[in-house]
């Protein structure tokens, strides 16, 4: 996956009939993004890189290392 559109159109409030999920998001690393997550989110993270990192990363393979591609955080 790849986001293409310019920052500006990423939208955290939605349509306003659901409660915003997250108040901030930031282009990082997989690394920044483990180290900075919640604690309660951080399991999550963790377990979607194990499931889905050689996906989400365009590898394949073990090595997961945060220079190879950038991710979301949403907090």
């Amino acid at each position: 996956m790849k986001f293409t559109g310019k920052d500006e159109e990423i939208n955290l409030l939605g349509d306003g009939t659901e409660r915003q999920e997250f108040g901030k998001w930031s282009w990082m690393s997989i690394e920044q993004l483990l180290n900075q997550a919640k604690k309660s989110r951080k399991p999550v993270y963790e377990q979607v890189m194990k499931e889905f990192g050689n996906i989400i990363l365009g590898i394949v393979g073990d090595d997961l290392s945060p220079t190879q591609s950038e991710t979301q955080l949403v907090i």
